[in-house]
């Protein structure tokens, strides 16, 4: 059970009690303060006010299974947008320092040591050198209650509500939102990175947050403490490319991943009330930041610049075909609008160029639209089915822990698990592959 809270000092001030998780996962302090809108206790102290709430004051957390109100357009997305910026020029500050002592490192590494390495001997990671890194979220809803256990006779009184001090079993779990599944719930959230292969899909990094953490912060962090991981026990890795949903389209993460020398493969988050400026000699441009020539038709993505600071865009009615082995430009002056051609007189024109650098999220190194962004993203689907494995195959979605080190300890175990499965399933092939080589021997004999 939970230490004794008081209020309204902060969580532990007066009584010298850390309000941080320590290494070995005891009991933590947390402040729950209920809205005064209910009746007060008389025995309250007189300096806390027993008046209803002005505008403006804390309401009360959700409740679980509501879904969420309608969201307003702008806000959100900047908001997102200034705290992965600001997240991420905290983690590039902070690359040289190494991981914390904590219950999270000693984790990390006995996935590492039990896990991960002898997953790399068996050749199951592929090439360590051009890494592929799938990453997912998922919302972890805790077993404890939200309100807690009453530590005073209020009720006896027919007062249910009141000002004093509470137990609260999982002191870190806080109220948060399951996009999934549109409701709120109140626990905890975990994050993590795989490798995926087309046989197996194998965990190399999770992390944990409370539930109102969104995937924004925790995508970044994890990838970080992946990194440092990987060099705490020199592993050379060499990660090409990041894995991600429109969940963590955000201006702060691709900067994070392009400063680390790692290609951004995220989906594009369609933003309501904001539309992308256009950059370099494109005038107009749609929600996906394509320019649109004069007939207002998405011009065609022609080539990549030097250094692939521009993007080239031609004429949507121009296009290049073979003829006799040599490449012809054709004019399709039907599919065009105004029915005729803007410059005749070019082959290609008119012709515009986008600065990648100004928006990377919207101009990705890989097009969001060719071959390899779309392979990649089919990829990132073994992170779900790894999250299928923990919450429904191995039951951490219908509540089992009522404390963020728990979930923890439990979430590296069932990682630790995939990997024994990914090794028992290469054991059999290999067996299987000899029992048929022996019987195609003895046919042949």
């Amino acid at each position: 059970m939970g230490r004794r809270l008081a209020h309204p000092a902060a969580p532990g001030a007066d009584r010298g009690l850390s309000p941080l998780p320590d290494a070995c996962g005891r009991d933590l302090l947390h402040l729950y303060r209920p809205p005064r809108r209910w009746p007060v206790c008389p025995a309250v102290s007189p300096s806390r006010p027993s008046e209803p709430p002005t505008q403006g004051a804390a309401s009360a957390p959700p409740e679980a299974g509501t879904s969420r109100p309608a969201r307003r357009a702008g806000p959100d997305a900047a908001q997102a947008d200034t705290v992965t910026e600001r997240l991420a020029q905290e983690l590039l500050a902070a690359a040289d320092q190494p991981r914390p002592q904590e219950l999270l490192t000693r984790l990390e590494d006995l996935l590492f040591t039990c896990g991960v390495l002898p997953s790399v001997q068996r050749g199951l990671l592929g090439n360590l050198q051009a890494l592929v890194l799938c990453g997912d979220g998922a919302a972890l809803p805790t077993g404890a209650s939200p309100h807690g256990r009453p530590t005073c006779a209020c009720r006896a009184h027919g007062i249910w509500r009141c000002d004093h001090d509470r137990f609260y079993r999982d002191a870190t779990a806080t109220w948060g939102y399951d996009a999934y599944r549109d409701t709120y719930f109140f626990g905890h959230r975990y994050f993590q990175h795989c490798v995926v292969t087309p046989d197996h899909t194998l965990p190399v990094h999770v992390g944990r947050a409370p539930a109102h953490v969104t995937d924004f912060t925790m995508g970044p962090t994890s990838l970080d403490r992946f990194l440092k991981t990987c060099a705490a026990h020199a592993l050379p890795v060499t990660v090409r490319a990041v894995v991600y949903d429109s969940g963590l389209d955000a201006h702060g993460i691709s900067h994070f991943v392009q400063a680390k020398a790692i290609t951004p493969v995220i989906a594009l988050n369609p933003r309501r009330g904001e539309h992308p400026a256009p950059t370099g000699t494109a005038t107009h441009v749609n929600e996906q930041g394509v320019p649109l020539c004069p007939a207002e038709l998405p011009m065609r993505r022609h080539s990549l610049g030097a250094g692939g600071r521009r993007i080239y865009y031609n004429c949507p009615v121009k296009r290049p075909t073979r003829r006799g082995g040599r490449v012809h430009w054709v004019a399709h002056v039907t599919e065009c609008p105004h029915q005729v051609l803007c410059q005749p007189q070019t082959q290609m024109g008119p012709v515009v160029y986008i600065r990648t650098t100004e928006d990377p999220r919207l101009y990705p190194p890989i097009p969001r639209d060719s071959a390899p962004f779309k392979q990649l993203m089919a990829a990132r689907t073994g992170c779900e089915r790894s999250n299928s494995f923990k919450k429904v195959a191995s039951r951490l979605g219908e509540r089992p822990c009522r404390s963020a080190p728990q979930f923890l300890v439990r979430l590296y175990l069932i990682s630790l698990l995939e990997h024994a499965h990914a090794w028992l399933a290469e054991d059999r092939k290999q067996r299987d592959e000899h029992i048929n080589d022996r019987a195609r021997l003895r046919g042949a004999a």
